[in-house]
């Protein structure tokens, strides 16, 4: 039987949360068709996440539940930067009703990004790494909700394109960071709950591929509670971000403007102090018999919650045929509301009321809302539906490319450019933004002898008067020639995964051989470098061009050796490696790429490296422009999902008129030359 993962944050039968029910739901839906493992963690507060269940692998209704420790906890350091965060919307107005023309701001660096969702928590290394390593034994990995780091880094630990995702996205204040949507990029697919998400999905994250699959929910009708008096139920999380707050304020004022009997009956887990009060009934956590019982037998249902995705209490309560009273802040509860006729939606203090009034005291139109709701829950959210809709989108996963498809790409795009007649504007030098990161200034100093391939000496062809063909045969030459050999001391092959590159050995040799064959090819007086890492495609580039400037340009960001668990730090490996490589006219500049607008200088050649996603991919090839190069080399351009579709749009769009030609290069992952006209 074919495995399945499903990653969520936590799982335990006492959680009561949407995205941890909707990954349930999921997993039990599938565990007839394949081999189901949950992959979570240890925790259960989300106030802490500190790990309290045991780790490692638990069965439960069938299904594999693997649970990893967290590592990084929710902190005051978080706190910290969520204030920060909330301070950025000025003002930050809830769902439908934003200023649309509202920014984040100040614009936050993609590193703080990442700082802020690592330590909201639950980071898990183990996780993590874990789906690095496995990620091909399942037939399909799903992940489920947008905003913990256990999807969002995940999602990093795998190719893009292998992944289905389950946003859960509201229009929240962290919806807004610009990581979450690159994240939403690398999957293969988005799975959407309602299309009132899929429309607040595109807004932030722009037209990616998606369907509305949505979640199953329980049509069997129960008996109601037996009560004496009316009550009002709610069912979930008692916060303060679920309107909670506003709630108790509109019942309370309810109560003293009617004198009414009527009760407030809620079960969950409680986030905020509930008020003591006789009327107000706060049972906790209950089974889902008692929940369902409870829904049968209410008034009506109320959510006052301005951020939904999906609500499935709301449709739970319709499977009851009971009404739901909702807050029409969520574009969510509108369009359910709207399209079953179940229900009413309040703006405030007196719509609550009024609508209050007409569901206790109008015993025919709640019975008939209560039947509208049941079929609306039936005809959309059958289990069998949503079934279907799960499996179709797992098996509808297209084939991956064959080699020979992947290295006739390449000759392929100048057709898909042909007949364009528009020019890429001009980018000046004078138009280049200063840069304000983290500089490692060249450092000068004799070249050592050592040196690999030192061709200072050697004449410079003139590369730029090439032809396609002579440049596919001079760099043949050149990489037959080429003996480059890794630094011992600072490579892939010692970095802080060293075993993926160790395991590739020989590919990842030959990978680098190739940027010393194309950089030996052009031999330009200048390179700028866009995703240096540690320096050792720098090394390459510099070491079959030694007289060129070389700018290379990253975030830099720190990881753990998964070795001994120490810090390794790019930035300085890569001094280290053009320092003891003998290199003298380098700059190292630690900046979020981003955040530029154009590159600090004109060069020769830029390479775009490895972005991996549409979107970086695309916004590092226009930038790659501003710099007014001759060639631009794109590594890992083989990528069928993310790579090629990026490269395709900015030929078609972005250089009309100027490609000369492009030149496939062979190796794992494929580059690909690209001459520009001058």
């Amino acid at each position: 039987m074919k495995k399945i993962a499903i990653i969520v944050q936590r799982c335990h039968e006492t959680v009561v949360g949407g995205s941890e029910m909707l990954a349930w739901n999921y997993a039990t839906l599938l565990r007839d068709a394949y081999e189901v493992y949950v992959l979570t963690t240890t925790a259960l507060d989300i106030s802490d996440w500190a790990n309290v269940l045991p780790e490692g692998v638990a069965r439960r209704d069938g299904i594999n539940v693997v649970r990893f420790p967290v590592t990084v906890g929710r902190n005051a350091y978080w706190g910290q930067l969520y204030n920060r965060l909330r301070g950025g919307f000025d003002p930050f107005a809830i769902g439908r009703h934003r200023n649309g023309g509202k920014r984040l701001q100040p614009k936050w660096p993609l590193a703080l990004q990442e700082e802020f969702i690592k330590n909201q928590g639950p980071y898990s290394e183990p996780l993590n790494e874990f789906i690095r390593k496995n990620w091909r034994d399942y037939e399909s990995i799903i992940f489920v909700t947008y905003l913990y780091p256990t999807t969002y880094f995940g999602l990093q630990k795998l190719p893009p394109g292998n992944a289905l995702f389950v946003p859960t996205l509201h229009d929240e204040q962290p919806a807004y960071l610009s990581a979450f949507k690159h994240a939403a990029q690398r999957a293969r697919e988005l799975l959407w709950l309602t299309e009132a998400e899929a429309r607040v999905g595109r807004k932030l994250w722009g037209d990616l591929s998606g369907r509305v699959v949505g979640m199953a929910v329980d049509t069997k009708l129960r008996e109601p509670e037996a009560s004496p008096i009316p009550y009002l139920l709610y069912c979930g999380r008692v916060d303060p971000n679920k309107g909670c707050a506003e709630l108790f304020e509109f019942y309370f004022k309810y109560k003293r403007a009617t004198r009414s009997r009527l009760r407030l009956v809620i079960t969950g887990t409680a986030d905020m102090e509930i008020p003591p009060h006789p009327d107000i009934d706060f049972r906790g956590f209950v089974p889902m018999e008692e929940k369902f019982r409870l829904m049968a037998g209410a008034s009506a249902f109320v959510l006052p919650s301005p951020n939904e995705s999906f609500s499935i209490v709301t449709l739970e309560a319709f499977a009851q045929r009971t009404p739901v009273l909702a807050s029409a802040v969520s574009e969510v509860m509108i369009d359910h509301i709207r399209n079953s006729g179940a229900g009413v939606l309040y703006t405030d203090y007196e719509t609550f009321a009024a609508a209050l009034n007409d569901l206790l005291h109008d015993h025919e139109t709640r019975t008939a809302m209560g039947v509208r709701g049941r079929d609306y829950v039936i005809s959309n959210y059958h289990a069998d539906h949503i079934k279907s809709r799960l499996v179709n989108a797992i098996e509808s996963r297209t084939s991956r490319p064959s080699a020979a498809r992947s290295h006739s790409f390449a000759a392929n795009l100048l057709a898909k450019t042909a007949g364009a007649i528009a020019a890429v504007s001009d980018f000046r030098a004078a138009d280049a933004m200063t840069m304000d990161g983290q500089v490692a200034e060249a450092i000068g100093g004799k070249r050592k002898e050592t040196a690999p391939q030192d061709v200072g000496s050697l004449p410079r062809p003139n590369s730029f008067l090439f032809d396609r063909n002579e440049f596919a045969i001079r760099f043949a030459e050149n990489l037959r020639s080429c003996t480059w050999r890794e630094h011992p001391l600072y490579s892939p092959f010692t970095q802080f995964d060293q075993e993926y590159y160790l395991a590739q050995r020989e590919a990842f040799v030959h990978k680098y051989r190739c940027f010393y064959a194309v950089s030996r090819t052009i031999l330009p007086s200048s390179i700028i470098e866009l995703g240096t890492c540690a320096g050792s495609s720098a090394d390459a580039y510099l070491s079959a061009s030694p007289h060129a400037k070389y700018i290379g340009i990253d975030m830099f960001g720190a990881n753990a050796r998964h070795d001994d668990g120490s810090v390794w730090y790019p930035l300085d490996v890569a001094k280290s490696l053009l320092t003891d490589r003998g290199f003298t006219n380098w700059t190292l500049i630690q900046k979020d790429l981003r955040m530029l607008q154009n590159l600090p200088d004109h060069a020769e050649l830029v390479i775009v490296d490895a972005a991996h996603d549409f979107y970086n991919e695309y916004e590092d090839l226009k930038l790659a422009l501003t710099a007014d190069p001759a060639f631009i080399f794109v590594d890992d351009a083989d990528d069928e999902n993310q790579a090629k579709p990026a490269i395709e749009k900015f030929l078609r769009e972005d250089l009309n008129g100027r490609v000369e030609y492009t030149v496939p290069i062979e190796y794992l992952g494929g580059g690909l030359v690209i001459k520009l006209r001058k």
